[in-house]
């Protein structure tokens, strides 16, 4: 009896001491390797898990790639906060962040400008969702840099305030739109035809 629990402790012992270093392998994987957690995470369906090793492995590898990542995931996601975040670390790394919107326009065949025009408009929508609705709108028209692109932030804020049924939100930005003076006449031509249509309504 007592050579049966002598044994049961050390099958016991061994098992914690499995169970432990494998916990420590986990913890050491993340922080050494998170493209490699992001992947593993992202593969199983943990996509929150991804979404976190993605911008971890942006922080220590400084590459785009993986703060557009975990925007990508936070949007897929529909979690606001999220998006917020990671969308805005993702447009704050300027250049590089043009640079690659550019490169994925090119890699799908898109007009220049169409994956820029969406990543912003994913974080005005994300802003208004938490309630920030005079911070969505004044960096939907900031992100507009002079023109008027279609599918541009401040036409995804108008939407979605339109399907919220937020009168005051959608009057304020149709105010505005009004007093834009867009130079591209193509451009200029798609506000007219936004604001006719909105007129009709």
């Amino acid at each position: 009896m007592k050579i049966d629990k002598v044994v049961l402790r050390a099958i016991v012992s061994t098992l914690c001491a499995i169970a432990i270093l494998c916990l420590c392998a986990f913890v050491l994987a993340a922080w050494v390797y998170p493209s490699t957690m992001m992947k593993i995470s992202y593969a199983v369906g943990n996509d929150a898990g991804a979404m976190k090793y993605a911008y971890r492995a942006y922080e220590s590898t400084d590459e785009v790639y993986y703060v557009a990542f975990a925007t990508e995931v936070a949007i897929s996601m529909d979690e606001p906060e999220d998006v917020e975040y990671y969308a805005t670390k993702f447009v704050e790394d300027e250049e590089r962040f043009s640079s690659y919107c550019a490169e994925i326009d090119q890699k799908h065949g898109y007009d220049v400008g169409t994956y820029e025009r969406y990543v912003h408009g994913r974080l005005v929508v994300a802003k208004y969702d938490l309630g920030k609705k005079a911070e969505a709108k004044e960096y939907a028209f900031q992100s507009l840099k002079g023109g008027f692109a279609e599918n541009n932030a401040v036409v995804a804020l108008l939407f979605t305030a339109l399907q919220n049924s937020d009168g005051e939100t959608v009057e304020s930005i149709i105010t505005s739109l009004r007093s834009l003076s867009i130079v591209d006449q193509a451009e200029s031509n798609y506000l007219a035809s936004l604001l006719s249509a909105y007129d009709q309504l």
